[in-house]
């Protein structure tokens, strides 16, 4: 089954942050939570790009389709 998320990264983020239900109150804390487990998982750093939450959000969009763990697609 394929899921679609649209919007920017920030809202991309958003809605999967509020899907996981984990109780991450903001989605700069859910950039930090998912960064934090790509690295535990992959064992390699997950350097984001930026300090804004926008740019760090693509960054992690970014590094989770180079990992397949997601797909970018243009409209």
């Amino acid at each position: 089954m394929t899921v679609k998320y649209r919007g920017t990264p920030v809202e991309i983020l958003d809605q999967l942050r509020m899907e996981a239900d984990r109780g991450i109150p903001t989605v700069a804390e859910y950039i930090r939570f998912v960064q934090d487990n790509i690295q535990r998982m992959s064992g390699q750093p997950c350097p984001l790009d930026g300090g804004s939450t926008e740019k760090r959000a693509l960054s992690l969009i970014e590094h989770l389709e180079a990992l397949y763990a997601l797909e970018v697609m243009a409209e």
